[in-house]
């Protein structure tokens, strides 16, 4: 049994299989729950799938909720529809140079083999070459970390980016600027930005050679023809703050400054590869700047944080999520879960949530924690564009399938 802690502190069977888990709502994967506010029979007639359903949770989700800060954590899981690689991919990807590391120290190296535990391994050859000082091990070490590199440069493909950031800055711009988080190493939020007008402050500089600065997260963009003779600025709508925790492609560090440029073969990006060091490194600059800003947000009164794609893997990034849910009362964490086992529900396979997962993280799923099923793409699709999609007319298309409409 699972302790899941909520108003009531239920206890749950953690052999239930969920698609959605909230403290006043749960659909498992036969959709056998009743929809909170919509009554059973308008769900009934419209004979929704558990699919459908979760489409419908996530629309009132966003409907009913007014949140005035929203920040998004992606992690990798967010990449894999562009070919991004989450652990087991990345270490297929790094292979051949993983095997000739392999042999200065072979007996361990069978043990991550077997777990293909990619950081846990770079983080021991890291400090086998610190401590032996063997030069072919550095380079073979250098490879992995191209491997990686190249694994990590990926081309914009679907429009589930795009969607979001349409999605998340169609509200009022009067409030708080949305806040995107990633650990991710690619460009491909900078990409998705450039295809739908969006307008990113990320802390560098807005001239040539831009170089980064906290301070220009502080930093706003109004329209000044509008502002004037108004007692408050008329801020440009369509902008939003990114911040890279764990580095950027295309980073480098010249001399005392990081500079935002396209990063040649040869050069350096300035990232924090997957290893133990990564906590470590986290209170360099510009990391530390990106950490102190992503904790400042958790903090903050009526605060979603989407989390997507990310496995709760960083202790760093998790003690600043947990406090927030344990300290801040207004703060909500909505969790997307693509992982989880395969169930078979109405002849379809699909993946329901390992509750588990969340336990090691958590001491329990609280009231301000929401857990839905299902990949990147699905969830921004399922979204609302600026509160204005109406649950019953979502409820009506799915009454109306297969009747010519």
């Amino acid at each position: 049994m699972l302790s899941v802690l909520t108003e009531g502190d239920e206890m749950i069977d953690d052999s239930e299989q969920y698609l959605v888990y909230a403290s006043d709502y749960r659909l498992n994967v036969d959709g056998d729950e009743p929809l909170g506010p919509i009554s059973a029979e308008v769900v009934a007639e419209a004979k929704t799938t558990p699919e459908e359903k979760k489409k419908l949770f996530v629309c009132r989700f966003f409907n009913q909720n007014a949140f005035r800060h929203i920040a998004l954590l992606a992690g990798a899981g967010t990449s894999v529809m562009c070919g991004g690689k989450i652990r087991d991919g990345l270490w297929d990807t790094c292979e051949e140079a993983i095997k000739d590391i392999g042999q200065f120290f072979p007996k361990k190296h069978e043990e991550f083999v077997g777990e293909k535990d990619i950081e846990s391994f770079l983080s021991y050859a890291i400090q086998y070459e610190a401590i032996n000082k063997n030069t072919k091990l550095a380079e073979f070490i250098g490879g992995v970390k191209r491997a990686i590199r190249q694994a990590c440069t990926l081309t914009l493909s679907g429009r589930a980016h795009e969607e979001m950031m349409r999605k998340l800055t169609a509200r009022k711009s009067t409030l708080p600027r949305v806040e995107i988080f990633t650990t991710n190493y690619d460009t491909l939020f900078e990409q998705a930005a450039r295809n739908a007008g969006t307008i990113i402050i990320d802390g560098f500089s807005f001239w040539r050679r831009r170089t980064f600065s906290g301070r220009f997260f502080d930093l706003d963009i109004v329209d000044r023809e509008r502002t004037r003779g108004k007692a408050e600025e008329n801020y440009l709508p369509n902008v939003i703050h990114l911040h890279k925790l764990h580095g950027s492609l295309d980073w480098i560090s010249d001399g005392d400054a990081v500079v935002q440029r396209e990063v040649s073969d040869s050069e350096e990006p300035l990232i924090i590869y997957p290893s133990k060091d990564k906590y470590a490194e986290s209170y360099d600059q510009p990391y530390f700047e990106m950490m102190a800003r992503f904790q400042s947000v958790l903090r903050k009164k009526e605060c979603l944080l989407i989390v997507a794609g990310y496995g709760f893997g960083d202790k760093h990034i998790n003690s600043a999520i947990i406090e927030a849910v344990r300290q801040n009362p207004s703060f909500h964490l909505l969790i997307l879960d693509f992982g989880g086992e395969v169930t078979k529900s109405s002849g379809r396979q699909m993946r329901a949530i390992d509750l588990e997962l969340f336990q090691k993280v958590f001491t329990g799923i609280r009231s301000n924690i929401t857990i839905i099923q299902g990949d990147f793409a699905g969830f921004v699709e399922a979204m609302p564009l600026n509160q204005a999609y109406r649950i019953e007319e979502l409820v009506d298309s799915f009454a109306n399938r297969g009747r010519g409409m």
